[in-house]
């Protein structure tokens, strides 16, 4: 089972992570022209060799010089008709456009432009990372569905996915013997975040940890028991919650500070540079 937070985190048990589900896409295929049967008024003794092409033909040699797609069966009316549509389409291409100052010299009014709908790609393009940690709830709202997941996940991988140095200590007495922990926690903007955190003097240097999941440890708690004297004499067990972790932050590296640091575990030959460097 998964525990929610008060921020809408879900922290993962280790051992589950979410798969989101493939969407089923349906495909259905084009339907061809029913075939047009016309009835023959040639006489018996008619021989089809004598004849030339038969208009049918002629059209289809036609159509087929201009590009002109069509059935097999098609019948002689409606590929007349698609020959004509083709074109009276190639004569408009051909016609310049006529000049807006003449256009007003002939009395007519200038013709309104048409507004062009936005690509996708336009649709979807997100504004500068500035704007978009600006934006209020109502500016949220106004946006398309699908664009506005993209630019809340894109404001948290910016803010939950920041990267804080710290110091964390462990208050919990039943985990005196454990150095450190893998947490998880989710949302469904930036699917499951986890990470080992160690505790204890092993990051009193500073360790980089998500502030997604910094926020997620403050919040742990831990049921913490005291035996208290009564006036009597006689002692009473209390329960209370107090916090499992004490988080101390930091101040952020230095661009030397992490060059160097970069410099002192490549020589050691370190692949995580977590402890004290970008984890």
């Amino acid at each position: 089972m998964s525990d929610t937070n008060d921020d809408g985190l879900t922290e993962v048990p280790n051992d589950e992570i979410a798969t989101p589900a493939q969407d089923p896409v349906e495909l259905a295929g084009d339907q061809g022209e029913k075939p047009v049967v016309e009835p023959s008024t040639l006489p018996e003794d008619h021989d089809p060799l004598l004849d030339g092409p038969s208009e049918l033909d002629s059209l289809k040699e036609r159509a087929k010089a201009l590009g002109i797609k069509h059935s097999n069966n098609i019948n002689v009316d409606t590929l007349k008709a698609k020959i004509d549509e083709h074109i009276e389409a190639l004569e408009s291409a051909k016609q310049p456009e006529q000049p807006e100052s003449d256009i007003a010299l002939q009395g007519e009014p200038a013709a309104t432009p048409v507004a062009r709908r936005p690509s996708p790609s336009q649709r979807n393009k997100l504004p500068p990372l500035s704007v978009m940690l600006a934006m209020t709830t109502d500016d949220l709202m106004r946006q398309p569905e699908r664009k506005r997941k993209m630019i809340i996940r894109a404001r948290q991988m910016h803010t939950e996915m920041a990267l804080v140095r710290c110091q964390i200590y462990n208050n919990n007495p039943d985990k005196n013997d454990l150095h450190g922990e893998i947490f998880s926690v989710q949302n469904k903007y930036l699917g499951v975040v986890r990470k080992y955190v160690p505790y204890g003097e092993v990051t009193e240097n500073g360790y980089h940890v998500p502030r997604i999941l910094v926020n997620m440890l403050r919040q742990k708690k831990y049921v913490q028991t005291k035996s208290r004297k009564n006036p009597d004499g006689t002692e009473r067990v209390e329960h209370r919650q107090a916090p499992e972790f004490t988080i101390n932050e930091l101040r952020p590296l230095t661009a030397d500070e992490l060059q160097q640091l970069a410099n002192m575990q490549g020589a050691r030959g370190e692949a995580n540079v977590g402890m004290v460097g970008v984890g």
